[in-house]
């Protein structure tokens, strides 16, 4: 029912906005009541429960998450590879997207800087070649100048 009155409403819309310098005032106030009511029908519409509109039921949906990525918003020390971070969820993305770092790119997910733009490259190429274990934060804190050498050896 719902995409029938979106149909027909949209018909109306465009049919009236071409027609609606060449009518007389009897005809606009027609125009313009059966806008008031097609926006009324939406409007009573969309006061029916979300699971009119969204029923998942017919989907069936299975977790293909590798054991490498799944609770990657966890922390698991001791090294920083460990630690969750923005960084390492986006080198998590980019293993799992095959390499693709076009996304993150354009998406603007990493600052649009030469450093992070290495990064994403490296990070692209590590993907593609399946290196899952490639050290993501530490390497965007060399390339990126952020790397302190006694915290990385501490932790060690």
């Amino acid at each position: 029912m719902y995409r029938v009155l979106v149909g027909i409403g949209t018909f109306l819309l465009m049919i009236s906005v071409v027609l609606l310098g060449n009518c007389d005032f009897p005809m606009q106030a027609a125009i313009g009541g059966s806008y008031i009511a097609l926006n009324g029908a939406f409007w009573l519409i969309s006061l029916l429960g979300k699971d009119a509109f969204w029923d998942m039921s017919v989907y069936e949906c299975t977790d293909i998450t590798p054991s490498d990525a799944a609770f990657a918003e966890e922390s698991h020390p001791p090294d920083v590879e460990g630690i969750a971070s923005y960084t390492r969820s986006l080198w998590y993305a980019i293993r799992e997207t095959g390499g693709e770092t076009a996304w993150a790119r354009i998406s603007g997910a990493a600052p649009q800087t030469k450093e992070w733009r290495d990064w994403l490259t490296e990070a692209g190429e590590k993907a593609k070649v399946s290196e899952r274990y490639w050290p993501a934060v530490e390497r965007r804190g060399v390339l990126i100048g952020t790397a302190d050498p006694a915290i990385n050896d501490e932790m060690k």
